[in-house]
């Protein structure tokens, strides 16, 4: 196990390629390789096709689902078994031994577990197949001396995983020769590619001829695997876990620095040495051999693959071409800050002679001619339909206003008569 941090411990033997077995599995630490595309950031799947069957309701571990010794045995079945309830309504169902399924030294316990992968994988669109994993692969070339011992290491561990799964009674000795292997021989060893009417069986130098005298190595993980880095003070660094929902500004900070180391360090065609570990496992479908994928020590100054570095495509003609087309085609561009600068409003100098109203108190320009007041803007008039109406009545003539001859002077008759003035 690689320390947190520091040198290679007292007493730890560094030894390349050295084989242990455990039960079943069977671990490998390898020399320098060069990895292939690792998917190692953040989890991926693969599903296959539906076929117009139901999701999953839970995904689960097919191999320690069939594997009584795995840890995850037990987590497996009850998984799978959320399945199987789900279809209760399925007359196709089976009838499981479900006390067999709960002990597993009962005598039937994996023919149970076997009749239940078996109608899970039948009834639902998918299975451990799309369940999100961390991978890795690696092409060694058979002609290549520095990489005869890793392919020597990497072969024995699988074997030695196959011959315990005999050992166990797991495995029949005839079936070590129709098992899948996740270390193969891409010249020799036949492989099943595609899915139903599509499937067919090939090597895999005739599906990618690039393969073509190579051995090829498939390691994954359900979780990620601890991965340190050589630094340069030749100590042991962990490379941290991605923030893959940062949620605060400081997080989305952290997030971005710690993408960008992994960026560095983690890339296809990276030197690396590996911990691997082969497992053997039985289905329905037949019966195979795993690479579970332990630890990954990222060695450095590998050459990166699938494509060009910057300073491989650009070079000081480019900077130059480049800030000449700027000049001409964005002269306003600022570099700087990213943005284009725009023009600064006018502004009247304090020289300039212009006149006050002392009336208004307003400033005029004489550069600038007045604006012109707006013109009213004259209604137009609607049509409308007139109403009709009754003519008007005909004036009466007007009578002459006459005197009031009983008050006339307003003296209520106190001093005498009325007069007329």
């Amino acid at each position: 196990m690689l320390p947190p941090s520091g040198g290679i411990p007292a007493g730890l033997p560094w030894r390349i390629g050295e084989p242990m077995s455990k039960e079943l599995s069977t671990l490998v630490k390898t020399g320098v390789v060069q990895v292939g595309w690792p998917r190692l950031y953040e989890a991926q799947s693969f599903k296959a096709d539906k076929n117009g069957k139901p999701d999953l309701v839970q995904e689960f571990d097919e191999n320690a689902l069939l594997d009584d010794a795995d840890r995850g045995h037990a987590d497996s079945i009850n998984d799978a078994l959320k399945n199987y309830d789900a279809a209760e309504d399925d007359p196709k169902r089976p009838e499981l031994d479900m006390d067999a399924l709960e002990d597993v030294s009962n005598p039937a316990h994996l023919k149970n577990a076997m009749m239940l992968l078996k109608y899970v994988k039948s009834h639902f669109s998918t299975t451990v197949a799309g369940t999100p994993s961390y991978s890795l692969t690696v092409l060694f070339d058979k002609d290549d001396p520095s990489q005869a011992r890793n392919i020597k290491m990497l072969r024995e561990g699988q074997s030695n995983a196959m011959k315990n799964a005999v050992a166990k009674k797991t495995w029949m000795k005839a079936t070590i020769q129709t098992a899948s292997r996740a270390m193969q021989d891409c010249d020799t060893d036949v492989q099943t590619y595609g899915t139903g009417d599509n499937a067919k069986q090939m090597t895999a130098a005739q599906k990618y001829p690039e393969r073509a005298n190579h051995w090829y190595l498939n390691a994954k993980a359900k979780r990620r695997p601890d991965i340190y880095y050589l630094s340069e003070a030749n100590k042991f660094v962990k490379l941290p876990d991605p923030i893959l929902m940062p949620e605060s500004d400081e997080e989305r900070e952290q997030a971005l620095q710690i993408e960008e180391l992994w960026n560095k360090w983690v890339y296809p065609g990276q030197n690396a040495m590996l911990g691997v570990t082969f497992k053997a496992w039985t289905s329905p479908a037949g019966a195979g051999v795993s690479c579970h994928l332990e630890a990954v020590f990222i060695i450095g100054g590998g050459v990166r693959l699938g494509g060009y570095s910057f300073g491989e495509i650009f070079g000081d003609e480019d900077l130059q071409a480049a800030a000449e087309w700027l000049k001409k085609n964005a002269p306003d561009f600022d570099p700087e800050t990213g943005k284009v600068r725009h023009a600064e409003p006018a502004m009247m100098d304090d020289d300039e002679d212009s006149e006050v109203d002392e009336t208004t108190g307003e400033i005029t320009d004489p550069e600038l001619e007045p604006v012109p007041e707006p013109k009213p803007v004259k209604k137009r008039r609607t049509t409308r339909a007139k109403k009709q109406l009754a003519p008007a009545p005909e004036p009466e003539p007007a009578v002459p206003e006459t005197p009031d001859t009983e008050d006339a002077d307003g003296d209520d008759g106190e001093f005498g008569e009325d007069v007329i003035w």
